[in-house]
């Protein structure tokens, strides 16, 4: 990675959870098994800061109201007690200095992508979610899939991406960069990701791709023609097999829906949303002075009622709070010029 800053450690705390619900051991749980190993990570390589992002606290996001039943049938089938286990891992992260965050309406993917793209320096995204694919970039922005029992650690770059053919793990250098191969990609720019996503869908989280169209059809596709567009373009002409332009046409009315759904979002901690998730132990009234969330805020200004000095009293009063409890402050990366 370049630059002189440290990695910031993006992790999708249910997928890791998840991930370790049946590879823990003994006495140990999959929470303390995740915060061990986020420790780990975070002393042994000078992480400038570990934060690790939440679901949406509503159980629901925007991604419900474009698809009713989005992601219903992988709710379902978590394992038992996923849930305890996440509320566990943040407050035992919490206790050894890991951040927490979560945005209302969005999952974690989203707040993972928006902090990605306000940080100036590298990241380390912690999940083996295929769709945080489309945040790499070469050199700044490098996924860790899993860190095996053995401390193994598998990366996946921007180049493992574009090249399928890769096949080998390699261990974090003491600069906190990855090795320069990983496991295997797409075959594909990030830049395609969002259109490999849309054609190949994702069936158990209500998502219909092109029917007729696997993984390997999408990227010999994609690797031709560029774009969807572009693949409409040679299904139109009669470029493609009857089969995969009638899969082709079938997605293209619903490719707007289609990728409003797979496309990581950058603006999750926007509009205040990363306010609310911290602030609410608080009193409404006083998550109203201090939320620019519609939710929090009743749709008004920000400190609307709130006259004068009186803001610059309670802005200090409340970030005294999140420091005495040990809460992120969200601030810092969502505000102006004091943005990571």
């Amino acid at each position: 990675m370049s630059g002189s800053r440290k990695p910031l450690l993006l992790v999708d705390l249910l997928n890791w959870v998840h991930a370790h619900y049946y590879s823990a051991r003994g006495s140990s749980s999959p929470s303390v098994t995740v915060v061990r190993k986020l420790v780990v990570l975070r002393d042994k390589y000078a992480l400038e800061r570990v934060i690790a992002c939440g679901e949406s606290p509503t159980g629901r996001t925007f991604r419900h109201d474009l698809v009713p039943d989005y992601k219903l049938k992988v709710a379902k089938e978590l394992p038992e007690g996923v849930s305890e286990h996440v509320a566990s891992a943040i407050e035992l992260g919490r206790a050894e200095g890991i951040e927490y965050c979560h945005a209302i309406n969005f999952e974690a993917d989203d707040v993972i992508g928006s902090f990605a793209s306000r940080h100036h320096g590298p990241v380390i995204i912690a999940s083996s979610d295929g769709g945080l694919r489309q945040c790499l970039e070469t050199g700044r922005v490098t996924i860790l899939e899993r860190i095996a029992e053995s401390g193994e650690m598998e990366w996946f770059t921007a180049d493992n991406l574009c090249s399928p053919d890769h096949d080998s793990h390699q261990p974090m250098a003491r600069s906190g960069s990855p090795g320069p191969s990983g496991p295997p990609g797409w075959g594909i720019s990030p830049a395609q990701c969002v259109d490999y996503l849309c054609l190949v869908g994702a069936n158990r989280n209500g998502i219909h791709g092109a029917p007729g169209i696997g993984e390997k059809r999408a990227t010999e596709l994609l690797q031709q023609y560029g774009s969807f567009a572009g693949i409409v373009e040679a299904a139109d002409t009669g470029k493609l097999t009857a089969g995969m332009a009638a899969g082709v046409k079938d997605l293209a009315p619903r490719i707007e829906l289609v990728r409003q759904l797979v496309t990581v979002r950058r603006d999750a901690l926007s509009a205040g949303h990363a306010w609310q998730c911290q602030l609410e132990t608080l009193p409404g009234h006083v998550r109203a002075l201090v939320c620019r969330c519609p939710a929090c805020a009743g749709g008004t200004s920000v400190y609307s009622d709130v006259p004068g000095d009186e803001n610059d009293r309670v802005i200090v009063w409340v970030k005294g709070i999140i420091a005495q409890r040990g809460w992120f402050d969200p601030m810092r990366d969502v505000a102006g010029a004091s943005a990571v």
